[in-house]
């Protein structure tokens, strides 16, 4: 597979894997408390006054949604274009191209995994600073109860993701004296 060992694929992997799997637990984390937060304005009205409308909550809960649901797509994302370029080589494309283009991608993928759980820290931070009054049965509720449930559905989504990818790794890291001597790795 060109000039770069088998070695350099395999420690990426290792790094993007722990880096994406701190993430995922980051988003997940973000996530499962929004749901828990937004569930509870939902069905306990405040006598206190909302500092938030409820759709203002509904909306930063959604870009939350918009990070996990990335943050669960992004290692699917990662295997399918990386088969690609390991299809590319095979088709007689300069290794040396597609190997510095895996790399790329592996750090890419990284830095991605990183910047989700970031965005959705910070959702999660603007989500507990709300205070919002609602009574039970109103469309607010039902709105912010929608949403709490697809926080909820999409964090577990990501932790079955993210136990994919631990299970990959812990395959990797068991076998890594076999892969270390493969002379090349698609």
């Amino acid at each position: 597979m060109g000039s770069t060992p088998a070695a350099t694929y395999i420690y990426a992997y290792v790094a993007f894997a722990a880096v994406y799997l701190a993430a995922a637990a980051a988003c997940a984390i973000a996530a499962f408390r929004a749901s828990a937060r937004i569930a509870k304005c939902s069905s306990q009205p405040s006598g206190e006054p909302a500092e938030q409308a409820p759709d203002r909550v509904v909306s930063r809960a959604s870009r939350l949604l918009d990070w996990v649901q990335g943050a669960a797509l992004l290692p699917i994302a990662y295997v399918v274009v990386s088969a690609g370029l390991g299809s590319l080589i095979l088709r007689g494309q300069p290794a040396s191209v597609m190997n510095l283009a895996w790399v790329l991608l592996t750090a890419i993928s990284a830095g991605a995994a990183v910047m989700l759980a970031v965005l959705g820290t910070r959702e999660l931070l603007a989500i507990g600073e709300t205070r919002v009054a609602c009574e039970p049965g109103t469309t607010a509720a039902r709105d912010l109860q929608r949403m709490s449930n697809r926080l909820g559905a999409s964090a577990v989504m990501l932790l079955l993701v993210g136990l994919f990818v631990a299970v990959n790794l812990v395959s990797v890291l068991t076998d890594l004296g076999t892969l270390l001597k493969v002379d090349f790795l698609l």
